[in-house]
């Protein structure tokens, strides 16, 4: 079996910041990406799309500079690489191209970046209804559009994909905001420590005030949006300062309700989460430097907390530090020197993030829908009455209804139902004695039998 100091799961701006900084303090590093090449989410495509990228974000040129460092570095990359199975002592199964391999690591870190939280509303398995973040990756990789698209939800990523239509003079039917009006007020406490970091005030209402110059029709408190459509999407309804709404010929819905930590392979090694009332999902349970429950394991970037792609390579880089300390490649002095400059740094950069976090928290009616038809979870034909009928049955546990409805049992293993599943079981106090979490158990992905064969047989060379 092939060792390596580290082993980092994800090369987006975590990932490679970590594998860069670990290079340098002379650790061996393999780098596993599920993607054809580094970028993440957020820079999706930078090296083979960089003219693109700079059209749509004028920062994406940092991204690329963080790629050819990355590729520079001397890190074994993997691109490609499906893993499928992380072991608290830091073995790690993964599979490139239909062949599985297994590889030792003296310590692991997970970068494995956010997810868009779901949001289950009527018609959201309809062909044309996607996330907003799935609009942006079709748009910086393939520059495909959709002419008659709607925009619909609450967060940042909203507004910036929606502006970055209109950059390409693409036209927006529309953005529905559902950000309850009530969370203004809540958010203003947090307001003068949000101006420790202006830019990022400057940038959102640098979008507001982009979005509104284009003529695009921007429609706040919004509620009970609806799709609709035969064998595609065709329309979509919505509730507007007591109206109701309807708009015909729509050909994309674009949902967005924020982000949440993606630690499904950190759960899998079991690692311990714990519930966070203020974003409304799961945390990994850590220290300042990303050290889990499971000492071997670290987590860096958004998959620790949701603090944006700028402060994501210094979380990667403090994880690697704490990472070569303890491994003997970093002494006291600089350990402790380097590490107070990357948490004074990202500290400051975080200050924001209670602003936001209060203003974009999703209404409760967007987090545990009401409509007994609306589907929970898309790939076991799961629906809310299902899950009605289990509490009122007396059910308390997400994992029963796991063992007897099959609900997040499908290929992606409660990615897209775990939350939704908690909210509704959670009753109508959100945050407060949240039913415990579905189980993650390996594979953490599905994995194909003969990968499992294939598995199985170099071990036996390897004897």
């Amino acid at each position: 079996m092939t060792a390596y100091d580290l082993v980092i799961v994800g090369a987006g701006p975590a990932g490679m910041g970590a594998a860069v900084a670990a290079r340098e303090w002379g650790l061996s590093v393999l780098v596993l990406d599920e993607q054809p090449a580094p970028g993440g989410q957020i820079y999706r495509g930078i090296e083979a799309h960089a003219e693109r990228h700079a059209q749509l974000d004028l920062g994406s040129a940092t991204g690329k500079e963080l790629a050819t460092r990355f590729r520079a570095c001397g890190a074994d990359y993997r691109s490609g690489a499906s893993v499928w199975f992380l072991a608290p002592n830091g073995e790690v199964v993964f599979a490139v191209a239909g062949q599985a391999h297994r590889v030792s690591a003296r310590r692991v870190l997970l970068a494995t970046g956010a997810m868009e939280r779901p949001w289950p509303l009527p018609g959201w398995t309809l062909p044309g209804v996607m996330t907003a973040g799935a609009a942006q990756i079709l748009l910086k990789t393939t520059g495909l559009v959709h002419r008659e698209a709607v925009f619909a939800g609450s967060g940042p990523l909203l507004y910036l994909v929606a502006v970055q239509y209109r950059r390409l003079g693409v036209p927006v039917r529309a953005v529905l905001d559902t950000t309850p009006l009530a969370h203004y007020a809540q958010a203003v406490p947090y307001f003068p420590a949000a101006m420790r970091t202006p830019a990022y005030l400057r940038r959102g209402i640098g979008l507001l005030w982009q979005l509104r110059r284009s003529g695009t029709p921007v429609f706040t408190g919004v509620r009970d949006v609806r799709a609709f459509g035969r064998e595609t999407l065709e329309a979509i309804t919505f509730q507007h300062r007591g109206r109701h709404r309807r708009l015909e010929g729509v050909t994309g819905l674009f949902l967005h309700q924020g982000v949440v930590p993606h630690i499904h392979a950190a759960l899998a090694a079991g690692c311990e989460r714990r519930w966070d009332a203020r974003t409304s999902c799961w945390h990994l349970v850590r220290d300042a430097y990303g050290r889990t429950s499971q000492p071997q394991v670290f987590v860096a970037g958004d998959a620790a907390a949701i603090t944006g792609a700028a402060s994501a390579p210094p979380r990667g880089r403090l994880a690697a530090l704490a990472i070569a300390h303890e491994l003997g490649k970093v002494g006291e002095d600089t350990f402790a020197a380097t590490s107070h400059r990357l948490q004074r740094d990202l500290a400051r950069d975080a200050a924001v993030r209670p602003f936001l976090d209060t203003l974009y928290h999703p209404a409760h009616a967007c987090l545990a829908p009401t409509d007994a038809d609306t589907f929970v979870c898309r790939c076991e034909d799961v629906r809310v009455r299902d899950v009605q009928r289990f509490v009122a049955s007396g059910g308390r546990d997400p994992n029963q209804m796991k063992s007897t409805q099959r609900c997040g049992m499908g290929p992606c293993q409660g990615r897209m139902c775990a939350l939704t599943l908690s909210h509704l079981m959670a009753g109508t106090s959100p945050g407060e004695g949240m039913p415990s979490p579905l189980r993650a158990r390996p594979p953490i992905v599905p994995v194909p039998l003969d990968e499992l064969a294939g598995l199985r047989e170099a071990d036996e060379v390897m004897r």
